[in-house]
């Protein structure tokens, strides 16, 4: 498990490496401002440049708060907050967080889409969760309501009543061991603390329950 994250982190730095080469100049001794800039300033040189412009104790946080967020993404996808809380955790400055995680989103290391859109699928298939619920939970997570509100669209009402019938199609015949109205009253706080509405809730309970019945 150690070797698998391991080459993982290797390659995903690599990857911002390459990336960053891409947007360098060709000799980064070469501290001749490019053209372009009105002022004489080098074109494009935001994120570069400022490199410069760091101490070496902020080069050394900056590297830091990098690779902590390389072997965080290597364990699993995160949203921007959620980086951005582990690096206050661990000391880092909000300057170098701020810079850090421009960065890596501008490489397309961190993508809250496509974060929140994985999530949402992912999450809808294997718990179950109603959109109510997704949403709450990419909300506590940091991810940007216009994020959200995108992702959650995956879900309309058809797919979500669907995931709830599935669920407690598979849950009636246990629940149904402590008699009809215990079953009833598990199964409907089962889907409560999905996030179900409750005439969507009760229409589907009503629905299992009765198929037990015949």
């Amino acid at each position: 498990m150690t070797s698998d994250v391991t080459d993982v982190v290797r390659a995903l730095r690599e990857r911002l490496a390459a990336l960053e080469a891409d947007r360098s100049p060709s000799d980064p001794t070469d501290a001749t401002p490019r053209s372009g800039g009105p002022d004489g300033t080098a074109a494009g040189s935001g994120v570069e440049s400022s490199g410069a412009e760091l101490s070496e104790e902020e080069r050394a946080e900056e590297t830091q708060a990098k690779n902590i967020c390389l072997r965080l993404l290597a364990d699993s996808a995160r949203p921007r907050a959620g980086l951005a809380q582990k690096l206050a955790q661990r000391g880092i400055g909000p300057a170098t967080i701020e810079r850090v995680l421009d960065r890596f989103t501008e490489v397309g290391l961190i993508d809250d889409q496509a974060y929140a859109e994985a999530y949402v699928r992912t999450k809808h298939q294997e718990r179950a969760l109603s959109r109510r619920a997704l949403t709450s939970e990419l909300r506590r997570k940091g991810v940007d309501d216009s994020v959200v509100a995108a992702a959650a669209e995956q879900v309309d009402p058809d797919a979500e009543e669907a995931a709830a019938l599935r669920l407690i199609t598979k849950r009636a015949p246990a629940a149904l061991a402590a008699g009809p109205e215990a079953a009833r009253r598990r199964l409907l706080a089962l889907l409560d603390r999905r996030g179900y509405p409750a005439e969507v809730s009760i229409r589907v309970v009503e629905t299992v329950l009765a198929r037990q019945d015949e």
